[in-house]
Order: structure tokens, then C-alpha cells, then sequence
């Protein structure tokens, strides 16, 4: 007994040791760099051309490390201020739907919301103030500027199932039903859109927004809590830890999002409903299931739908072999019931829609992509490890794109799955059949990202659908559930020996700095940076492997929930884009005319703004191609396959050319239209950030009606004078 003891104090004075050398290698790196700076007059990093202060995101990185460590200590120690961490998490746990909520109703009255709406702020030259915590984040552009507007048109119009304020013959809106709310029976698959038929819109706003997050948070909790097989601590962080990861922050209110939401509730109550036994709980369990397999469905991207939709089909399989023998009479009906009820519903969303989506998928893009797998590197597995930064400092696009795309799941593959491989040599197996499952995903996905397959392959799964950022997403959030697993089966007596400790991290070590090269990541960290990330994240696999798992959640908290955090902005209401002098002045104009037809000039933004207002806008985001309008003005075969895409429209006079069409990017055509042929559009008025005098002719005139304070932006009334 003395001698194990003293063994464990002997461990643990190691590890002391082993703590302090990493605290003073990180505070030498620091001094290091402070003197660097003050050498050089405090100049920044030079990021490929441009400069980023390091220096703050160094001391803030090492400060969380130094409270971590700190903490440890106390609960080695045995001390704690007002109430234990095991306490507190118990709280929270136990009352996680009270607590839930409440938080839910407070936020929704208060009209909060985690849009970047603020980015409106460059259109209409206009502060709002509603933002109260973060910044927001251009980059969103899917969700400020394309389904905002469109949620406020239907708000406005009385939620039809066909919009004709969007393009000039309407936009369907029945197969966008789980992206705008609309009058019809496929809403029943949208949660977060209820809020709007009986709130006002600000709080309606906020309901779709906070839901969002919360049956995220939940549905997570349920999910982990099941595979981890009730390891309620790893399954409450990695909740978090899902919901904040870089990944889910930057690509929140997509679809991505709901069908990750969908995918958890739907195994959930599945798993649920072959453990319960009275009627009313089989029924609501069914209710959960009608909801979320319907918003799975009518979701339609099917770009991430078929990454999860793989999934769920292998785990609805294990779970029906498992339970079959409790499988009753009235089981079978029930089930046959919500299935033929959930078709019901599809087909009357999908039928009357079907001549659209027709013509989505016959468009020169997104339809008529082919993808075969590829084209990424294993690197960008592990293009977590710069995540943390990119909240504060935007990547460079020139090299990494843009936020979102460089965003990913933080995961400890490497190291779960060197745990793996030795618990399975020394046949001391970890018993999780959910495990098995997901590595074989993982594996999957990381071969569609890395290796061409053959079409026809490609074609009969499926998969030429699903592009390889969306098969990274998979096999990032695939990564998630291993690790989580993993961690919850860790203990401190792996047997791991120090020589395999040290090889492993030097290995890995070398693999994340060759990682960050080929991301091109080194220079955007710069070389502090490029160092405390390597260390960090090495730090935590070594953690990993000798079993904290305590330790490792709290890693887990420092790189990803946190950073993830300060991605999204909270606001308070809608003011951007409802509240604004140009807002208004629309507003006026419409409704004096509701039937009157605006465009937007020069500008992909501003018809999308009108369009929030309440008026009829000729060229806001087509979902899908109004090929019979462009054709009115241009009989150039060449231009249809510009215009034939979903696209963002911007359009431009010219007094004396031909009209033309360009294609500027996938989702953007710029249209130089011949002034006379605006008659043929019959556009009334014009929102400008330029003086439109200039055009007026025998055929046209503009009138000005009002503009700004700044006289930054115009509206016109058009004048056909023939």
C-alpha cells in the first residue's frame, strides 16, 4: 500500500515537472516575443503582406492555460471555492430543459439573435447599435443577405407559398420551406420557424435563432449521453463542444446545421422508443420523429443530407437488429403510420414543386456538378488547429478562402485511434458497437476527400453529390463522436510507456507542424502562434493518452468551445435593416404602391434590402433561374448558360451597348443592361448608390424621390416616355 502510494506521488511529481518545463518553454516563447516586439517599435506579425497583433491572442492563449493548470492543482489539493465542479455540472445536468427553457422564453421576448445583420451597416451607410456582445460576420452572406430578406418578405406578405415580391413571375417557396416560414403543412418539419405565425417579427426572429442553439445543446447531450453509454460529464462538455465547435459557428443557421440537429433527434427518439413501454411515450417519441425526419427530408441539400443520411441508415440498422424482438403489433402500426404520414407530407411539398426543382437541377450551378471525390489534402484534416485564431483574425483568403471554409471540427483522432488499436491487441476491447460504426464512417469520408473515385460509383450512392468540404463536415463531426467515446472510456492505467509516449508525440508533433505548412497556416499564426498551437494541442494528446480525461474536456474547452463562442454576434432586434432612413423611405414608397416593381442598381445588396422592406424586387437572390425574363433581353444562346445558376444579380446601365451578361463568380452575374430595355422589364423604381440622371433619354427618365442624409443612396422613380 506505502509503495503504491508512493508510486502515485513519484506520477504525480513527474507530471509536476513535466507541467512547469511546458509553462516555462511557453513563457520564454512570450518574453521572446514582447522583446521582439519592443525591439521593433511593437510592430505587428507581417501576415503574407498584411499585419495581425499576435501578442494579445499569445497572453490570452497562455493565461487560460495557466487558470487550467491552476485549477487542476486546486482539485488535486482537494480544494474548491463556493461549490464543486461535480456539483455544478450536476446542476445543470439534471435541470438541463427547466434551465433550457427559461433561457429560451427571457431571449426570445427580449428579441435576441445571433444574425450577422449588422453587415447591412455597409449598405446603408447607417449604425444600428444592436449589436450588444461579438461582431458580425460578412461571410454569412447565405444567411444576412439571402434568407433574412426572404424571411421578412414572407413575414410581410403573409407567409404564401408562392412569393411574387421575389423575381418577376414569383418564387416558389415550398421546397425552402425549412428556410423561410410559410402557410402549409410542411412547416410541422420546421421548429424553428412556429415563433413567426403568432409573435411579432423581431421576437419570431429571435425564437428561430435560440431554438436553434438550444435543441442543438440538447439534442447533442442526448446523442453523446447514448454512445457514451450515460457518461453524463463527456456528454454535457461535448455537447458544448459540438454546438461551439468552428465548424457549427460558422456555418450556423444553414442547413448543415438543422440536418446535423435533425440527425441527433431522430437516433435519439429511435433509440428511446424501443426502450419505453406506454403508449403516450412511444406516440411522442413518434412526434419527434415525424418532426425531424421531415425536416431532414425537405431540407434539401443534399450535399450533407446524404453524408448523415449514411449514417443514420447504419445506426437505424444496428438498432433494429438489436430491438427487433421487441418489435409488437401495435409498434408496426404506429411506425407505418408516421412513415405514410411523413410521405404525405413530402409529396405535397415536393409534387407542386417538381417543375422547379426541375430547373434547379438542370442549372449550369449548382445541377449539373458531377463530383468524383478528391482533391483535398490529409492536412485538412486537422485544420482545427489554427480555429482558434480565426474569430479574432480572418484568414487570408488567398490562401486559406475564407472563415467558413477553413473552419473544422476540433477531434483527437490520432490518439483514439492509437488507443484503439492497443485495446484491441491486448483483447481488451472497448465494447461500443456506436464506435465501430462511426470509425467505418470516418474512414469513408476521409477517402472521399483524399482519392478520385469511379463515376459510376459516385453516381449509384449518390456521393457525386456531395462535395469534399461537406464530406470533411462529416468526417469531422464523425471525429467528434469517436473522441467522445474514447473519453469517456479513459483511465490512468493505459499502460502506455514512456518511450511510446514520446514517439507518438514527436509524431505528431511533426505531422501537425507539416499540417500547418500545407494549410498555410504558419504564416497566418506566425511563428509564436505556430508554436503555442502545436504545444497546446500536443499537451492535450498527451493528456489524452495517459488518460485525464478531465483534463482533456477542459483542453477541449480552451481550443474549441471557447473560440467558438466569439464567432457569432448576439444583437438585440432587427434594427439594420428595419429601422434605417432607407429602410423606411422603401417602406413609404410601398405602400403607396405595393404592386410597383424595384431593382436594385449596381449592387447585390440593396435589391435584397428592398425586398425586406416589402417591395417587389426584380433581381433579388434567384433560387432558382427566371429564365423566360432574361430572355426577353437577350437572344444570345451564350448567356443562358451565365444566368441559368442560382444567382446573385447585379445590374448596371449602359447608355450605348448591347445589354450583356457576365458571370463574376458560381452565384454572381452582373448584367450591363441597355437603358431602353429596361421598358422591357418594367421596372418603376430604382434604389442606387448612384446619381441615375445621367441615363435619362427620349425613352426613359429617372426621377429622383428621395435619398439619404449623406445623399449616398438614391430612390427613383422610372419614366417611360413612349
Amino acid at each position: 500500500m506505502m509503495m503504491n502510494q508512493k508510486v502515485k506521488n513519484l506520477s504525480r511529481n513527474t507530471e509536476n515537472k513535466i507541467l512547469f518545463c511546458i509553462l516555462g518553454f511557453l513563457i520564454a516563447i512570450l518574453l521572446c516575443g514582447l522583446v521582439y516586439y519592443w525591439k521593433n517599435d511593437f510592430q505587428n506579425i507581417v501576415v503574407i503582406g498584411k499585419q495581425i497583433a499576435f501578442s494579445f491572442f499569445a497572453v490570452w492563449m497562455f493565461l487560460f492555460l495557466m487558470v487550467t493548470i491552476y485549477f487542476i492543482k486546486m482539485n488535486q489539493l482537494g480544494k474548491s471555492f463556493l461549490v464543486t465542479t461535480k456539483i455544478l455540472l450536476d446542476f445543470f445536468i439534471n435541470y438541463r430543459y427547466r434551465i433550457a427553457t427559461i433561457v429560451f422564453v427571457i431571449l426570445v421576448v427580449l428579441g435576441i439573435n445571433f444574425s450577422s445583420l449588422a453587415s447591412w451597416e455597409t449598405t446603408t451607410y447607417e449604425e444600428s447599435h444592436s449589436v450588444i456582445f461579438g461582431q458580425a460576420r460578412s461571410i454569412r452572406s447565405d444567411e444576412w443577405l439571402v434568407e433574412t430578406p426572404w424571411v421578412l418578405s414572407q413575414y410581410n406578405e403573409g407567409f404564401p407559398t408562392v412569393n411574387d415580391d421575389i423575381r418577376v413571375d414569383g418564387q416558389n417557396m415550398l421546397f425552402m420551406s425549412t428556410k423561410t416560414p410559410i402557410e402549409h403543412i410542411s412547416t410541422i418539419g420546421n421548429p424553428y420557424n412556429w415563433g413567426y405565425f403568432f409573435l411579432p417579427i423581431e421576437q419570431g426572429y429571435a425564437w428561430h435563432w435560440v431554438l436553434k442553439l438550444l435543441l442543438l445543446l440538447l439534442f447533442s447531450y442526448e446523442f453523446l449521453h447514448i454512445i457514451t453509454k450515460e457518461s453524463r460529464y463527456v456528454s454535457f462538455v461535448g455537447a458544448f463542444w459540438i454546438a461551439f465547435s468552428p465548424t457549427i459557428a460558422w456555418w450556423f443557421d444553414t442547413s448543415v446545421i438543422e440536418i446535423v440537429i435533425a440527425f441527433q433527434a431522430l437516433f435519439v427518439a429511435v433509440f428511446y422508443y424501443f426502450r419505453v413501454s406506454k403508449v403516450y411515450q412511444k406516440i411522442l417519441l413518434l412526434a419527434m420523429v415525424v418532426i425531424f425526419g421531415l425536416n431532414f427530408i425537405l431540407d434539401l441539400y443534399p450535399a450533407f443530407q446524404i453524408v448523415l443520411g449514411y449514417v443514420f441508415l447504419g445506426l437505424l440498422i444496428y438498432l433494429v437488429i438489436k430491438n427487433y424482438k421487441k418489435i409488437k403489433k401495435q409498434d408496426i402500426i404506429f411506425i407505418t403510420l408516421s412513415v405514410i404520414f411523413i410521405i404525405a407530407v413530402v409529396a405535397v411539398t415536393i409534387i407542386p414543386s417538381i417543375s422547379d426543382i426541375t430547373i434547379m437541377m438542370s442549372t449550369s450551378y449548382p445541377g449539373s456538378r458531377m463530383i468524383t471525390g478528391g482533391g483535398m489534402r490529409i492536412s485538412d484534416l486537422t485544420k482545427y488547429l489554427y480555429n482558434w485564431l480565426i474569430p479574432f483574425v480572418d484568414v487570408p483568403p488567398e490562401t486559406l478562402l475564407n472563415n467558413c471554409i477553413a473552419s473544422a471540427y476540433v477531434t483527437f483522432i490520432p490518439a483514439s485511434l492509437i488507443i484503439i488499436l492497443k485495446s484491441w491487441k491486448e483483447k481488451k476491447y472497448i465494447d461500443n458497437a456506436y464506435l465501430k460504426i462511426f470509425i467505418a464512417f470516418y474512414i469513408v469520408f476521409a477517402l472521399w476527400i483524399l482519392l478520385p473515385f469511379p463515376e459510376l460509383f459516385a453516381k449509384y450512392t449518390l456521393l457525386y453529390m456531395v462535395t469534399p468540404q461537406m464530406s470533411l463536415m462529416g468526417a469531422g463531426l464523425m471525429g467528434v463522436y469517436i473522441s467522445c467515446i474514447v473519453i469517456s472510456q479513459l483511465n490512468e492505467r493505459a499502460g502506455f510507456s514512456k518511450k511510446g509516449i514520446i514517439a507518438f508525440l514527436s509524431i505528431l508533433g511533426c505531422y501537425f507542424l507539416l499540417a500547418l505548412y500545407f494549410n498555410k497556416a504558419i504564416s497566418y499564426l506566425g511563428i509564436i502562434g505556430t508554436s503555442i498551437t502545436i504545444i497546446i494541442f500536443l499537451l492535450a494528446n498527451y493528456f489524452f493518452i495517459i488518460g485525464k480525461k478531465y483534463v482533456v474536456l477542459i483542453f477541449v474547452c480552451i481550443v474549441s468551445i471557447i473560440p467558438g463562442f466569439f464567432v457569432n454576434p448576439v444583437n438585440v432586434g432587427l434594427a439594420p435593416i428595419k429601422e434605417t432612413v432607407l429602410a423606411k423611405s422603401i417602406q413609404e414608397v410601398v405602400k403607396e404602391d405595393p404592386k410597383g416593381l424595384w431593382m436594385g442598381y449596381d449592387s447585390v445588396t440593396l435589391p435584397n434590402y428592398i425586398l425586406a422592406e416589402g417591395g417587389k424586387v426584380l433581381n433579388s437572390v434567384h433560387y432558382y433561374p427566371n429564365n423566360r425574363l432574361w430572355a426577353q433581353i437577350s437572344n444570345d444562346t451564350n448567356d443562358y448558360t451565365i444566368y441559368n445558376r442560382f444567382a446573385h444579380i447585379q445590374i448596371e446601365f449602359s447608355a450605348s451597348e448591347k445589354t450583356k451578361f457576365e458571370l463574376i463568380a458560381t452565384d454572381h452575374i452582373k448584367i450591363t443592361l441597355n437603358v431602353n430595355d429596361l421598358e422591357k422589364l418594367n421596372v418603376k423604381y430604382i434604389v442606387s448608390y448612384n446619381p441615375l440622371e445621367k441615363f435619362n433619354n427620349q425613352n426613359v427618365s429617372f426621377i429622383k424621390q428621395s435619398q439619404n442624409d449623406a445623399g449616398t443612396i438614391f430612390i427613383y422613380q422610372v419614366i417611360y416616355n413612349n
